[in-house]
């Protein structure tokens, strides 16, 4: 057992001095500066007319903060908010605003592709302040390719509300399909 360890560790050595022996020329990149961006629009305005089916109404205004980032400030209204598990259960609804910070997947495309987001927004359920935290993944599409002022964005997306009254509803899950308009 005493020469199995031995071995093990001299073998060891020998591989972490042959990889070291591998990486003394290389030198890291360099990031430099974009000089061009896969979608040219800057700003995009956004309407989710399906939540009117499944609960949740948005309006969005996004604007691209870096070739990677974006910013989303939304207006949201959710009608199906009340816990139907508690007793003495009745509906509730509510409004609330927010912002969005979303990352594309792909390199340098910023509103076109697949991407991730998390904000924070405040509102009123039921006449009660309220705090939600929100996660999406999603994908942009537009129509014209690169050049297209046409957007659709197909997402999932989950509101979680952190402060609220004892009656409502803490985590939301939602389908989400908005369409708008982007420009420079």
């Amino acid at each position: 057992m005493k020469g199995i360890s031995l071995r093990m560790i001299t073998l060891s050595v020998i591989l972490t001095l042959n990889s070291s022996f591998l990486i003394i020329n290389c030198k890291a990149q360099t990031a430099g500066k974009y000089d061009f961006y896969r979608y040219l629009q800057r700003y995009a305005i956004e309407i989710d007319p399906l939540g009117a089916i499944l609960g949740r109404i948005s309006a969005q205004f996004e604007e691209r903060l870096d070739p990677n980032f974006s910013r989303v400030y939304e207006i949201v209204y959710q009608s199906k908010l009340g816990d139907k598990t508690v007793t003495g259960w009745y509906p509730e609804s509510g409004e609330s605003i927010g912002v969005i910070e979303r990352i594309y997947f792909t390199d340098n495309s910023a509103f076109l592709g697949q991407y991730v987001g998390v904000g924070l927004g405040t509102g009123l359920v039921n006449k009660t302040i309220a705090l939600r935290a929100t996660a999406e993944i999603g994908y942009k599409i537009a129509f014209g390719g690169g050049t297209g002022h046409f957007i659709i964005e197909p997402r999932i997306l989950m509101d979680s509300y952190l402060i609220t009254n004892h009656d409502g509803k803490r985590i939301l899950p939602y389908i989400s399909l908005p369409f708008g308009y982007s420009w420079w």
